[in-house]
C-alpha cells in the first residue's frame, strides 16, 4: 500500500541535514552527536503532525500511540548527553516516530525513513537492519570528504545487495567543502566505486 524509500547513512554523513532539506524545514533532529535510536516515518500529511508508537513490555498491553507538537520531536527522541548510550537506548520506550507532512515527494503514498546511523552503535545498527527488510529502495548519503568508506563498502556488498536491494541512489553529500581543483577527480572516484554497486549505473 506504500512505498518505503529508507535514508541509510553513518554517522555524520548529514542524513537528518538530507531529508530536512527535503521537508523544506529543519523537523528532524540534526546534531554533531548521535541522538536517536528510533525510526522516523515521514509520511504525507494535509497538516504537520507527530505520532509517537511505543514499543510492547512483556506482559502488557501496549500503549497506544500519542500525538506530540511537531516542535517538540526533540524533546522525545534525542538521547541527553550526560546519559549513558546503551542504557538509554534499551531503556527507550519508544519503538517509531510518524511525521505526518504536507510533501509533495509523499502524497502519492511514499514514505522516506530516517534511520539510525550505521557502525556508530550496535543497538542502533540492529533497529535500522531489522528495518531493512521492509523497504523498497535505499538512498544512502555518503561524504564527499571521505568517500565510501571500507565500512560503507562492506555495508553495501554484504548487507544491501544480499537482501535484493540492487537499486541504490548514492547521495553524495558536502561537495561544498572540497577543493575545487578536486572536484571533478571526487566525482570520476565516486562513478567508478559507486555505479558498478547500483543496477541504475552511472
Amino acid at each position: 500500500t506504500s512505498f518505503k524509500v529508507m535514508v541509510l547513512g553513518e554517522f555524520k554523513r548529514g542524513k537528518s541535514t538530507f531529508i530536512n532539506a527535503l521537508l523544506g524545514e529543519e523537523i528532524l533532529p540534526a546534531f554533531a552527536t548521535p541522538c536517536t535510536a528510533i525510526i522516523n516515518e515521514v509520511k504525507w500529511g494535509e497538516k504537520p503532525r507527530a505520532i509517537l508508537h511505543f514499543n510492547q513490555v512483556d506482559g502488557q498491553e501496549r500503549e497506544e500511540p500519542k500525538e506530540i507538537p511537531v516542535d517538540e520531536i526533540e524533546e522525545y527522541v534525542v538521547i541527553k548527553e550526560d546519559v549513558d548510550q546503551s542504557q538509554a537506548i534499551n531503556e527507550s520506550p519508544y519503538e517509531k516516530l510518524e511525521i505526518f507532512w504536507p510533501l509533495k515527494l509523499c502524497e502519492d503514498r511514499i514514505e522516506i525513513i530516517d534511520s539510525p546511523g550505521l557502525n556508530e552503535h550496535k543497538t542502533r545498527q540492529q533497529v535500522t537492519e531489522s528495518y531493512l527488510v521492509t523497504v523498497d529502495a535505499i538512498i544512502l548519503v555518503l561524504s564527499c570528504e571521505q568517500l565510501f568508506s571500507k565500512s560503507e563498502q562492506e555495508v553495501v556488498d554484504n548487507k544491501l545487495l544480499p537482501m535484493g536491494h540492487e537499486d541504490i541512489f548514492f547521495v553524495c553529500n558536502r561537495i561544498n567543502l572540497i577543493r575545487r581543483n578536486e572536484v571533478d577527480r571526487v566525482k570520476d572516484s565516486a562513478l567508478r566505486k559507486l555505479s558498478s554497486r547500483t543496477r541504475l549505473g552511472p
